[in-house]
């Protein structure tokens, strides 16, 4: 872990933390940017259609 550190990880950590910084600023944003108001799905019931696969998931 502390051996030779190789330089061009920091292009790589710039490379991650440049557009996470932007999705920070667009999210932040009290009105969205391609829309007039932010939309929220509403609440489901799961249906029962979707158990099967659910539980062979885990199998």
């Amino acid at each position: 872990i502390l051996g030779k550190w190789d330089p061009t990880l920091a292009f790589v950590m710039g490379g991650a933390i440049i557009p996470m910084i932007i999705g920070w600023v667009i999210t932040a944003k009290k009105k969205p940017v391609f829309d007039i108001s932010f939309s929220m799905p509403s609440k489901k019931a799961i249906e029962m259609k979707f158990y099967p696969s659910l539980s062979m998931r885990w199998a």
